[in-house]
Formats: structure tokens, C-alpha cells, sequence
């Protein structure tokens, strides 16, 4: 799929947009139209490597009431 890769959020692009890795940080913010992220030079898709880590830094809580609420918590 990589010809779609700069057109639509493939598979390949959502492994870089969940990334733990320090150099995909603050990029690939895009949930379907990574030209969003090509036009403010955030799109981040090297070739030939793949994340080895991806998620977030801390706990979410279960449940999809829960999580929604999360983003939200007051820090």
C-alpha cells in the first residue's frame, strides 16, 4: 500500500501515528488525510524501518466511558 501512503491513512501511516518513538513524536496527527500532515510537514514514513513501540506514556483507564472522559481529566 505504500503508493496510498501520502493519500489515505494506511495501515503503515497508523503504525507511525500510534508510535512511542522519539522521532515520531509530534507528527502524523492525521486520522484519515495525511496531506494535512504533508502540508504542515508533520507526515513522518521512513522507508524501510517500522516502530517498535507504540501507545502512550501512562495508564488509560477501561472502559469506552472512561476513556472518553480521560483526555479531558484535569492534570
Amino acid at each position: 500500500m505504500r503508493p496510498l501512503d501520502g493519500v489515505v491513512a494506511t495501515p503503515e501511516f497508523h503504525h507511525w501515528h500510534h508510535s512511542r518513538e522519539a522521532a515520531a513524536g509530534n507528527r502524523d496527527y492525521a486520522g484519515l488525510l495525511p496531506a494535512w500532515d504533508i502540508m504542515f510537514r508533520s507526515y513522518y514514513m521512513p522507508k524501510d524501518l517500522r516502530p517498535t513501540d507504540d501507545g502512550v506514556h501512562e495508564d488509560v483507564p477501561s472502559g469506552w466511558w472512561a476513556q472518553m472522559k480521560y483526555p479531558l481529566k484535569q492534570s
